[in-house]
């Protein structure tokens, strides 16, 4: 029959009624509020940071041109979710969606690129290490694990382990 769809995690995650509990991102975030507030927010700073021009986190890329930007949770909110998120409650989601700690400006073609990979699968073509930083920090904070992939990679580079599950 091939390989499953989806991750393990996915299949294994279940609501507090014991019934399946499968990845929606409008479980997560609100869109209005993403695009109005949180995004505008994270705007703002990178501008102020880069006195008026918009910089790219991954790529150092700079332009004052909003549309060549996305606003990127660096722990992707599928991922989160695939890392123990799925365990969560609606307000905790929501509080991590909207973590300006967690969200940076990034050139659309690389944040499409990123996606929802970990570290494993995609790193950045600049600023490596503050990268993962960030990474370890956010999944920290919210209790999230790593895989053993993600470990290796983090290893390597950082010359240390992880402080996360």
């Amino acid at each position: 029959m091939g390989e499953p769809r989806h991750s393990k995690a996915y299949y294994a995650a279940v609501t507090p009624a014991g019934k399946p509990a499968h990845y929606n991102r409008k479980n997560w975030e609100n869109r209005d509020k993403f695009v109005n507030v949180t995004r505008k927010n994270v705007l703002r700073s990178n501008v102020l940071k880069n006195k008026g021009w918009i910089k790219g986190a991954y790529t150092n890329y700079k332009s004052p041109n909003q549309r060549q930007f996305h606003a990127d949770h660096q722990v992707a909110i599928k991922e989160a979710w695939q890392s123990g998120g799925f365990k969560w409650t609606p307000a905790q989601k929501k509080k991590f969606a909207h973590d300006v700690s967690n969200i940076v400006m990034s050139e659309r073609q690389v944040n499409i690129a990123k996606g929802y990979k970990g570290i494993d699968a995609w790193k950045p073509p600049h600023n490596v290490k503050k990268y993962l930083l960030r990474r370890e920090s956010t999944k920290k904070k919210y209790n999230l694990t790593s895989s053993k992939k993600e470990v290796k990679v983090f290893t390597d580079i950082m010359g240390r382990k992880p402080n996360v599950n």
